[in-house]
């Protein structure tokens, strides 16, 4: 999906797990994740990332962050695609808000 230039389609990288009583996609990690992706796959390295917190880590789980993008505020939308002990796959789409 191509919008305004800071678009990754279907690319999976590595975030933490935080173990609790229920593991949960630490919300610093996945951000990195985005940096990582989007800065590889545009050049642009994003320097502001939020992803929400309390994300349980499971496969099909999906959520959503915040990036400022070169023309302004985008939304990555992450899904987890597999979970093996602290490492974690997600599917990750941009899009331009």
């Amino acid at each position: 999906m191509v919008s305004g230039g800071l678009s990754v389609a279907s690319l999976a990288l590595h975030a933490g797990i935080a173990q609790a009583q229920a593991p949960t996609v630490i919300p610093e990690a996945a951000a990195q994740t985005i940096v990582d992706v989007v800065s590889e796959s545009t050049g642009f390295v994003p320097t502001d990332v939020e992803c929400p917190s309390g994300v349980d880590a499971v496969v099909g789980q999906q959520f959503e962050c915040a990036v400022t993008g070169p023309e302004g505020p985008y939304t990555a939308y992450m899904q987890i695609s597999k979970v093996d002990g602290t490492y974690v796959e997600y599917q990750i789409t941009t899009r331009r808000d």
